[in-house]
Parts: C-alpha cells; structure tokens; sequence
C-alpha cells in the first residue's frame, strides 16, 4: 500500500513540473510588464523572443527576466514578448518577480542564469521554466 501511495505522489508531482506552450496557446505579455528593451533601435538590433512555460507550479506568481542584470520584463504563465537587445555576449537571468508581495515575495535569491551570444541576422528563442523545486530555468527552444 505504501508503495502505491508513493508512485501516485510522484506521479502528481511530475503532473506540476512547468511544460512547454504551444505558439497557439501563447499570451502576448502585458505591456505594462514589458520594462525594458522593446523597441529596435541601432544598438538595440537583435531579436530574442522568451516565453513562460504553463503549469501549476509558481502558476500565481510572475517570474522576472533579466538581461545583463537589469530588470527587462515580469512574466506570467504562457506570456511571450519579443525584445530587441545590443548584439554580442550577454546574461539572461531568471527568477523572482522582484516586486512580487505575500509568498511571491519568498525566496528572491532563487535564480538562475546562463550566458548567450546574439546577433542581428537570427533571432533567438528562450523559454522560462521552474522545475520541482520551484527553480527558475532558462532554456534555448531553437
């Protein structure tokens, strides 16, 4: 019996992990939220598009995006947006809205980063994800 119960708790905890959003389902993010980076300009000339994942899990909580460490936009769940950043090594970084209140306000330290190189000619697509733990990700989706 203990191990039945134990295989439908796993079970259920796999059913909260973030998944993918088909382009069909995607909300563009509310420009209000877009804080940065929005339009093209000659400095600002690569395109990279982020999404967030769906799923229970921080489902009530926006996740904040960050490029080069300033706060670029504050994302809800199956939200996209299209940002317009300098060309060359830059660091994304995800994780806690950082004007998130109550139990979206816990745990600001918890994020992740990773570092990428774009450029004018192709475009990059990224998507936010939490994992198990509530951990932000980011991932390349092309």
């Amino acid at each position: 019996m203990k191990k039945i119960l134990l295989m439908c708790l796993v079970v259920g905890l796999v059913g909260c992990v973030t998944a993918p959003v088909q382009n069909n389902e995607r909300k563009p993010l509310s420009n209000d939220r877009i804080l940065s980076y929005k339009e093209k300009t000659e400095i600002n000339n690569s395109k990279i598009i982020v999404t967030r994942d769906s799923g229970f899990l921080g489902g009530g909580c926006y996740y904040g995006f960050w490029v080069d460490g300033k706060l670029t936009a504050r994302f809800d769940t199956r939200e996209t947006a299209e940002f317009f950043i300098p060309e060359g090594e830059r660091v994304l970084r995800a994780g806690r809205d950082p004007y998130g209140k109550g139990l979206c306000a816990v745990d600001q330290s918890n994020w992740t980063q990773i570092e990428t190189i774009v450029s004018p000619e192709k475009a990059k697509t990224f998507r936010l994800s939490l994992d198990l733990n509530g951990r932000p990700a980011i991932q390349r989706e092309n």
